[in-house]
């Protein structure tokens, strides 16, 4: 069929995301083609009208076992045929049959009420349109289905939803055709009539010993009560349906692999996995494997922005990550087959290596980080240091269509490994969270709030109302299969089901559905936490707990709404509420949806220690060592892809003048006055790595700050009233440690000189600026010459955002030279430097081509200075250059000559000689640099 794109692009589920407007579309035309399976051989009723089955009777089987597998994998799938009968049953051409003509299928999941087919075209109160009486000798047939085989809950004329049932019972009635052999269509029609009433009356020779395992079935299949019907699952597991070839493969196969208890040293398993890896592709499987997807202009465009976005957004938020001081951590693709992923909800991928070990694909990031951290980290330590934090951004997969590529999606997570005992983790990883919503500007245009809860709060709340313990977990799995549901009777249901009187049930229920702000939510749960029952300790732990980290939320900065909710939050199916032990939360928003107001879901994350206790080796289950904690944070990179294609307003100013991380705040003892100081840095736009505790060897704190190419160290020690401890590294050993205040170090980061000495800034006068915001920006002026063009500070809204403190992978080769005066700059080591100042002209860079050169010089002299050099030098030929560079030596005060006359020598022979033309001009201690550009 010919389709108009401009037409159906109006209902595609992905145009929003991924169709670009364009006059041209008018003429483009696609042809969609269905490829199918090809049957050449008959129908199951034709071999039935034929009595071929009579003939081979193990052949009846053998058809049954293939239909029952068709069925169960169409099931798992959620789908219904609901018109299985034999003349849908084809054969291939080597006798296997296959399902088709699914014209009438439905999606379970989809038809939450009703069959709509069903209720428009049937009148309950009109019996002809359904009855099973014959009329003319002929066989009715109904909207949904054949009569014959039609389930017959299907037939009520009640507002029922199909089940995966009615196929069960379309077979059984199926099957029995093909055991019994009909002489005439009417004693066929009588037959089945009489086999379809609530007795189930099958002829008396169906009731011979010879037909005892046809009759067990037919009985099961047919049972007009749905829920006692077997799944096709149940009928293949079980011993009933007897085949002779298949059981003895399956032993063979078994003694294969299975041989000397699972080693997969042995002779046969090798033997088994060599002869798989032997095998080759057939052609057209591996010709359908690609998707068919034609490149023109329009999706060439839709692949340069969607690259763009990607890489914009990625760097974003490895520069929040870097700003907290967090390092990349690459995963492994592979993790051997875990339980975790074996959930029915989880569609992961696995795999079986060329040696015969079963592998899956990452489903998501955070097992195998829990995995990594509880096999290699926990084992070895962290080498005395409390804390660690690292961020991952990848590929997550899904299992795709059939034989085709899995789904691959992007998913960008944050974790801290600590091993103290302290919430300010948790804290943190929420005040990461708002500050990529701020920098993605989510907070305001999407109203997304923090959703919080606590993965005891809701069997502490059950064993408070006295609910029995045998039956909370039951009850846990109730709550958390209903998180989705509409009703409000669902949980009160399931307590008095298992006995919990109705007035408690409802208590139950009022409490569970309550969900609003922190501060009124948890008042009222602290109600119940004024008794002396076990419920009531529960709780109150769990109240005191939340108030903690909010509170701490606070002093990080956090200033977005917070919620709390008392059902479960997750980001996907295999984080069940056993998989955290702790606090949980969401970045939400709410959202309307077809006239209903639903959650629309950014993050998820929490604490989730269990994970690594799941994951320890089995060599350490038994010892007494504790494993550290963890709390992260995943973020759904494919629903933020979506939004940023539409996002037209700049980043944040805050964020994008971050400067690298170059200092480190243990909190210690005195975390609140330690935050606020935090807090004031971030937002002078200093980039802070976050130590919750002083580790017990300081030796160990000063190698790590060191090797992380930290400048300084500040943390509280003994009565804060005399101010902080400030530690100043340089040249790989302690060159400081004073007491200053908080104003001092305020001050001390907002001064342009990052040199100035901190005891000569007076204590008062810089306590009493402490929290007063001040301009640390050189106001931005554009400079014109005859040299050329000098662009001013570029806005960061005109960048890529590539500001991940690495060298940026796009816009134009930055080339830098250094030209620093002051020894504690000379001792930074120089990849650091040129990190930093890649990320400072990410802006510059970006509005060139991978293949433009600039030219950069950095220096550590005044901004006054600098703007003399590029208003004075000219650099159009070379006689006005050397006569501009007299007039520019004769403006610089005497000790900054040796420097210039090193730098005006590599211009000169960068731009006459190699004929350089782009040049920047950079100061290493502020934001300040100019551009300019030869245009001969």
């Amino acid at each position: 069929k010919s389709v108009n794109l401009n037409e159906e692009n109006k209902n595609d589920q992905s145009s929003s995301s991924s169709s670009v407007n364009s006059h041209n579309d008018q003429h483009i035309q696609r042809v969609l083609f269905i490829q199918m399976e090809y049957c050449e051989g008959n129908t199951l009723k034709q071999l039935i009208d034929r009595g071929i089955l009579q003939e081979k009777p193990k052949m009846i089987w053998m058809l049954l076992r293939e239909i029952l597998d068709g069925l169960k994998h169409m099931h798992s799938k959620g789908i219904i045929h609901r018109d299985l009968k034999p003349g849908n049953i084809l054969l291939d051409s080597n006798g296997h049959a296959k399902i088709g003509d699914l014209g009438l299928a439905t999606i379970s999941k989809l038809s939450c009420y009703t069959d709509s087919s069903a209720q428009t075209q049937l009148n309950p109160n009109d019996r002809s349109s359904w009855s099973l009486e014959l009329k003319d000798g002929g066989v009715i047939s109904t909207p949904v289905g054949t009569t014959f085989y039609i389930a017959p809950e299907l037939l009520t004329g009640q507002r029922i939803a199909p089940t995966e049932k009615v196929d069960i019972y379309s077979l059984g009635i199926t099957f029995f055709e093909m055991c019994y052999p009909f002489n005439t269509s009417m004693e066929r029609a009588k037959i089945l009539c009489e086999l379809r009433r609530p007795e189930i009356h099958v002829p008396n020779h169906f009731r011979q010993k010879s037909f005892s395992r046809h009759y067990e079935l037919v009985i099961q299949m047919l049972n007009h009560e749905p829920d006692k019907r077997p799944s096709a699952n149940t009928l293949l597991e079980s011993n009933i349906i007897p085949f002779e070839q298949e059981e003895q493969f399956e032993q063979l196969l078994d003694r294969m692999i299975n041989s000397t208890n699972n080693d997969l040293q042995s002779f046969y398993y090798r033997k088994t996995i060599t002869k798989l890896f032997l095998r080759k592709n057939n052609i057209a499987r591996d010709a359908t494997f690609d998707p068919d997807t034609q490149i023109d202009f329009n999706r060439l465009a839709i692949f340069h922005r969607d690259s763009h976005i990607y890489a914009s957004l990625r760097n974003s938020f490895i520069r929040i990550f870097e700003k907290y001081g967090a390092f990349l951590m690459r995963l492994p693709i592979f993790i051997p087959d875990t339980s975790i992923y074996n959930k029915n909800d989880c569609s992961n991928l696995k795999f079986i290596s060329s040696t015969g070990l079963i592998v899956s694909l990452a489903f998501d990031s955070k097992v195998p980080l829990a995995r990594y951290i509880a096999r290699c980290v926990s084992h070895y330590g962290l080498n005395g240091l409390p804390t660690m934090k690292c961020y991952q951004i990848g590929s997550v997969y899904r299992e795709g269509v059939t034989e085709m590529h899995p789904r691959e999606l992007t998913e960008c997570g944050y974790d801290t490994i600590f091993t103290q005992s302290t919430f300010l983790p948790d804290a943190e990883i929420l005040a990461v969270s708002q500050d990529v919503l701020e920098e993605l500007h989510l907070q305001k245009k999407r109203n997304v709030f923090i959703r919080l809860n606590h993965s005891q709060l809701l069997r502490a709340i059950l064993i408070f109302f006295d609910v029995p313990m045998d039956k909370i977990s039951s009850t846990l799995a109730a709550i958390n299969k209903s998180r989705f549901d509409s009703t409000n009777s669902t949980i009160a249901t399931h307590l008095i089901e298992n006995g919990i009187s109705e007035q408690t049930a409802n208590r139950i229920q009022t409490l569970l559905d309550k969900d609003g702000p922190f501060d009124e939510i948890i008042t009222h749960l602290k109600g119940f936490t004024k008794s002396k029952t076990e419920g009531s300790k529960l709780l109150k732990n769990i109240v005191d707990e939340l108030e903690i980290i909010v509170k701490y939320a606070r002093c990080f900065g956090v200033t977005i709404p917070i919620r709390l909710t008392l059902r479960f939050v997750t980001l996907n199916p295999i984080l069940d509420i056993n998989t955290f032990s702790g606090f949980m939360f969401q970045l939400a928003s709410v959202v309307q949806r077809k006239k209903r107001s639903v959650y629309e879901v950014y993050a998820g994350g929490g604490r989730y220690d269990p994970l690594l206790a799941h994951f320890r080796r089995p060599s350490q289950k038994n010892l007494s060592n504790d494993l550290p904690h963890i709390v992260g944070v995943s973020f759904d990179m494919e629903r933020f892809l979506q939004l940023s294609a539409t996002r037209t307003t700049s980043p944040t100013r805050l964020l994008n003048n971050t400067k690298p991380c170059d200092t480190v705040i243990c909190l210690g003892s005195h975390p609140v006055e330690l935050l606020r100081l935090r807090h004031e840095l971030v937002t002078n736009g200093i980039g802070v790595d976050t130590f919750y505790e002083l580790p017990s060897n300081f030796e160990i704190l000063d190698e790590y700050c060191i090797s992380c190419g930290y400048i300084h160290l500040i943390y509280g020690k003994g009565s804060i009233d005399e101010g902080f401890r400030f530690r100043t590294y340089e040249n790989g050993k302690v060159i400081t440690d004073k007491r200053v205040f908080s104003g001092q170090i305020v001050q001390y980061y907002r001064a342009d000189n990052n040199s100035t000495n901190l005891t000569n800034i007076n204590n008062s006068a810089a306590s009493s600026n402490l929290f007063n915001d001040t301009e640390q920006l050189l106001p931005q002026q554009t400079l014109s010459t005859s040299s050329g063009l000098l662009i001013k500070n570029v806005p960061s809204s005109s960048s890529s955002l590539n500001s991940n403190n690495e060298p940026i992978s796009a816009g134009a080769q930055l080339n830098i030279y250094l030209y620093l005066i002051e020894p504690m700059h000379k001792s930074i080591p120089k990849k650091k430097i040129e990190n930093q100042v890649q990320y400072k002209l990410s802006s510059i860079s970006s509005l060139f081509t991978s293949k433009s050169r600039i030219e950069v010089f950095v220096f550590d002299i005044s901004d006054l200075i600098l703007t003399i050099i590029i208003s004075t030098l000219l650099i159009e030929d070379e006689i006005s250059y050397n006569t501009s560079l007299r007039a520019t030596i004769e403006k610089i005060p005497t000790r900054f000559h040796d420097t210039i006359y090193r730098f005006s020598d590599q211009l000169k022979e960068l731009r006459f000689i190699k004929k350089a033309k782009l040049f920047v001009i950079a100061s290493y201690k502020t934001d300040f640099y100019r551009f300019m550009a030869a245009f001969t």
